[in-house]
């Protein structure tokens, strides 16, 4: 996998407190490379991370204790399934999030406007 650096425009993320962090972010356009993922900065590891797809309204979220590379999907009907590895968020030790940009996933798709809360209890 490869970071993706083009194709989106990430707003400069809220802090709520020192643990507690919301941003948003714009894809363009530009094709969505399945294999990718967009990497976020948090400046904290998170107990939870939520991840919403505010134009096709499916929510994704991962808690502390849930496998690294998953994710809870929860689509605009209200189904909800487990995101296998790779497939959801990784925490690589940096205080970021990975955000995984699989098709099938499709938390992150071309033309998406999609927003984030990430929190330490």
């Amino acid at each position: 996998m490869a970071a993706n650096v083009t194709g989106y425009v990430h707003t400069q993320p809220t802090p709520q407190t020192t643990e507690s962090i919301q941003g948003r972010v714009v894809y363009d356009a530009t094709a969505i490379v399945a294999t990718d993922y967009t990497e976020l900065p948090l400046g904290f590891e998170p107990d939870v991370f939520e991840w919403h797809n505010l134009t096709d309204l499916t929510y994704f979220k991962w808690i502390r204790g849930m496998a690294d590379g998953t994710a809870l999907k929860t689509a605009a009907n209200g189904t909800t399934t487990l995101i296998a590895a790779p497939n959801g968020f990784s925490f690589p030790g940096n205080r970021s999030v990975r955000v995984s940009q699989n098709a099938t996933t499709a938390a992150i798709a071309a033309s998406k406007v999609t927003a984030y809360k990430a929190a330490a209890n």
